[in-house]
C-alpha cells in the first residue's frame, strides 16, 4: 500500500503481537511513547512519526471562509520528511498548519483530498 513512497524501503510499522489467555492477535497500532523511546534509545531508528486518527468532524475558519474536514489525522512534524504523499507543503496557499497539524482547505461540505 505504500510502495509509491520514496522512502518505502526504510519505513517500518510497529504491529505488536498480543497474547491473551491462549489466543493471540496482532494490533495495528502501538502506544505513542514507543516512538519517542525508539528514536532516543534504539540506534537503528533514524526517525519516528506518530499518527492519530480524528474520526470526528473538524470545523475551522480562515480568512472568513468556513471549512469542514471529515476523518483526518494528527501527525508529528516528522511526517513531512518521512513520507512522500502528494500534499500541499505547509505554508502554501490551501493549507492550515496548527502545531503539528496540516490540513488541506476544502470548502465546507466537501471532503478534503488529503483528509485520510
Amino acid at each position: 500500500y505504500d510502495k509509491f513512497n520514496t522512502h518505502a524501503a526504510d519505513l517500518y510499522r510497529l504491529s505488536p503481537k498480543v497474547d491473551n489467555g491462549g489466543s493471540s492477535s496482532v494490533w495495528n497500532n502501538t502506544s505513542a511513547p514507543i516512538a519517542v523511546f525508539a528514536k532516543k534509545e534504539v540506534p537503528e531508528v533514524a526517525n519516528a512519526c506518530r499518527m492519530e486518527d480524528n474520526w470526528g468532524i473538524t470545523y475551522f475558519e480562515r480568512d472568513g471562509e468556513k471549512f469542514v474536514e471529515w476523518h483526518n489525522k494528527y501527525v508529528d512534524p516528522s511526517f513531512f520528511s518521512m513520507f512522500t504523499y502528494p500534499l500541499i507543503p505547509p505554508g502554501l496557499s490551501g493549507v492550515v498548519k496548527r502545531s503539528a497539524c496540516a490540513r488541506s482547505s476544502a470548502p465546507a461540505g466537501q471532503p478534503s483530498s488529503c483528509s485520510s
